[in-house]
């Protein structure tokens, strides 16, 4: 597991993920700093998780659009949107092994994200600046989705 130095501390609402600095399919992407008591609470754990990880890509799909609506206006070339989504994490508890006996919740790239056809389809994937974004940008779809509400959206 990568050492915190490594990782970048991200702040979604109240729970911390730490998401890795430079990705290497041999390592995990991130981890969640809660640790749990037992495999059971770690697993109920990744659920409470996935929960809130679950806009995850939304921003990253709302500027697209807005980029294509301005290209669209302008006349310039359309940008193919750069597609990542909860669907290509998957999650996994067990013991932590800087804390024994605590349980943690490590997330990777799914099977399908990690393949050589993803690879190549959606490099993007690969790159740990897209996840530290997606994972920062999360505040922001938040903060769009309550002033929506203000707004009369």
């Amino acid at each position: 597991m990568p050492d915190s130095a490594d990782m970048e501390r991200i702040e979604v609402g109240g729970d911390v993920f730490y998401v890795v600095k430079r990705y290497e399919a041999r390592e995990i992407l991130g981890r969640v700093e809660e640790q749990f008591q037992n495999e059971e609470d770690a697993t109920a754990g990744i659920e409470r998780i996935r929960s809130i990880l679950v806009d995850l890509g939304k921003w990253e799909k709302l500027i697209s659009v807005l980029r294509n609506l301005q290209a669209g206006v302008s006349g310039a070339e359309y940008d193919e949107p750069k597609s990542i989504g909860l669907e290509d994490l998957e999650f996994r508890s067990g013991r932590a092994r800087m804390l024994p006996p605590e349980y943690g919740i490590a997330f990777d790239l799914a099977p399908a994200a990690r393949s050589n056809t993803a690879r190549v389809d959606r490099p993007w994937l690969w790159e740990a600046e897209t996840w530290i974004a997606a994972f920062r940008n999360l505040n922001r779809w938040r903060a769009l989705k309550e002033s929506r509400g203000l707004l009369g959206l």
